[in-house]
């Protein structure tokens, strides 16, 4: 399960209960391992302690449900430590430009004293704590655990130790050791908006900088049949047309949108270009292993337009990602068939066009609609 911010998680939840959706029996909380990373490491942690999809997708969406949703608050939690150190380092930065400028006065740009100064600025905007802290509450809940060893599932999460450059793997037998909530909260510590995540002796970033899905993980651990949801999927623009703009001025080019656009795409492009070679590799290295990928469609505007980090877009997205996936599900049917049913895996093409028909016809998709009978009963519950 792949990265893509807040926005990557929302994608994942609509295409998780896509999938549900086609069969009767089988559900995504039924893999035999779950390969998490950065957004992806959040919602693996859920799945393998039986949290379904439905129940996640849910409670985001303001629902009553035994699953609370995460806050902005908790996501986007200020590094305020961050920023207190930066003070006190920021008078040494300000020394260090000037005693460079005087040793070389006439050799010194604006940039290299701009660059000493940049030391004293904090290493992020945000921290991953409020992120840590979700995680760990809602696993601490009965039934759950916060342990890799206490699960049924295996569970195994990515992080980047920043000063090795290495990928870690939390869960398996040579990785650090961490609860759940830490690993998770280390794989989403994505460089410059969030601190790294410090776990023992050790300093973690994104686990998605080696790879954004990290198929070989699941491989590594025996896995047959992988099922690779990669939410960065770079956006492929007609310069004939124009974008929509936040300041109300159309742009022909993404990179007339700004910082925040050029940033998705290039992470959004980089990211690609990794699934695409850990593909090739494997499948030539692998040709045992049956792989589906589900993502966007690189002509999906509706998956650019919202920022990575976006918010407020999670419910559009997610239930996007539920539309546009069941849609290719149908529509490559027999392809899905046939490769699900090597490992005995059934699936049923008329549960989602019944689905998919109720959407076009106005009505919410099936899970909403039961979690309104949800929602009474613990109203029911409640009130008695």
């Amino acid at each position: 399960m792949g990265g893509g911010g807040i926005t990557g998680a929302a994608y994942h939840l609509g295409v998780l209960n896509a999938m549900n959706a086609m069969s009767a029996h089988a559900s995504v909380n039924d893999f035999d391992i779950y390969v998490g990373t950065s957004a992806g490491a959040v919602v693996a942690s859920c799945l393998a302690n039986g949290i379904t999809p439905e129940e996640m997708i849910l409670a985001n969406l303001g629902h009553k449900t035994t699953v609370p949703p995460i806050g902005a608050d908790e996501v986007m939690q200020p590094d305020r430590r961050g920023l207190v150190r930066s003070m006190v380092r920021w008078p040494f930065g300000v020394l260090g430009a000037l005693r460079r400028y005087a040793g070389h006065p006439f050799t010194t740009s604006l940039i290299d004293g701009l660059g000493a100064l940049a030391e004293g600025l904090p290493a992020a905007l945000y921290t991953t704590d409020g992120t840590e802290r979700y995680v760990r509450e809602l696993l601490d809940a009965p039934g759950r655990s916060n342990r890799f060893e206490d699960i049924k599932r295996k569970l195994l999460i990515t992080a980047t130790d920043i000063d090795s450059a290495r990928r870690v793997v939390f869960g398996s037998n040579e990785g650090p050791e961490a609860s759940i909530s830490e690993a998770a909260s280390a794989s989403t510590a994505i460089p410059l908006l969030y601190a790294p995540r410090r776990i023992g002796n050790r300093v973690y970033y994104d686990g998605g900088l080696r790879s954004s899905t990290n198929i070989d993980v699941a491989i590594g651990h025996g896995a047959k049949l992988i099922i690779c949801v990669s939410p960065l999927v770079p956006y492929v623009h007609d310069v004939r047309h124009l974008l929509p703009t936040a300041t109300g001025l159309d742009a022909r080019h993404i990179s007339e949108k700004g910082f925040p656009h050029i940033a998705a795409q290039t992470f959004r492009i980089m990211a690609q270009a990794q699934v695409e070679k850990e593909l090739e590799l494997i499948t030539h290295a692998h040709p045992d292993v049956d792989i589906i990928l589900i993502e966007p469609r690189s002509d999906d505007e509706h998956m650019f337009i919202f920022n990575l980090m976006d918010y407020g877009s999670r419910a559009r997205v997610a239930r996007h990602a539920f539309e546009t996936v069941a849609i290719d599900l149908v529509t490559r049917y027999p392809d899905y068939k046939k490769v699900l049913g090597r490992h005995g895996i059934k699936i049923s093409r008329d549960l989602l066009i019944d689905q998919l028909q109720s959407v076009v016809e106005g009505a919410e998709p099936r899970f909403l609609e039961a979690t309104r009978q949800q929602e009474q009963d613990v109203a029911d519950k409640t009130i008695g």
